[in-house]
């Protein structure tokens, strides 16, 4: 685990905002009883069909929009992340051994890749609306 700070009431904390949608997330409960969200972290590219990432966030600290169709969360800017990505570790019997691999990345990364869409207006899903 990384140090914890130790910030003064006056400090303030720089913070950054993650957008996701709703279909990013899935309630769950920790062994220690709290209620916490897993929120996956869609692939960049449409022709990667590999697993999605993801990483767990207090529900708590997840926020509806005004809209109601997304969601937020507020972290620390300065502070890093643990993403899980699961991967095919062989077979056994004609069955997939999954295990997951671990990474921290920063918080700006972090929010880079779960906001990956707004780069790349090209990325988003476009559709044919056919003319009647």
């Amino acid at each position: 685990m990384s140090e914890q700070k130790n910030y003064r009431a006056e400090d303030k904390i720089e913070e950054i905002t993650l957008h996701f949608g709703k279909g990013t997330v899935e309630p769950f409960t920790a062994k220690d009883g709290r209620e916490m969200l897993k929120i996956v972290i869609p692939n960049a590219d449409p022709n990667d069909h590999s697993p999605w990432s993801s990483f767990v966030l207090p529900a708590k600290a997840v926020h509806e929009n005004k809209f109601g169709k997304g969601l937020w969360a507020k972290i620390p800017a300065d502070g890093s992340t643990t993403i899980t990505t699961p991967f095919v570790a062989g077979q056994e019997d004609g069955k997939n051994i999954w295990k997951d691999e671990k990474t921290t990345i920063s918080n700006r990364d972090l929010k880079a890749r779960v906001e990956f869409y707004k780069k790349d207006l090209d990325l988003m899903p476009k559709y044919d609306i056919p003319v009647i």
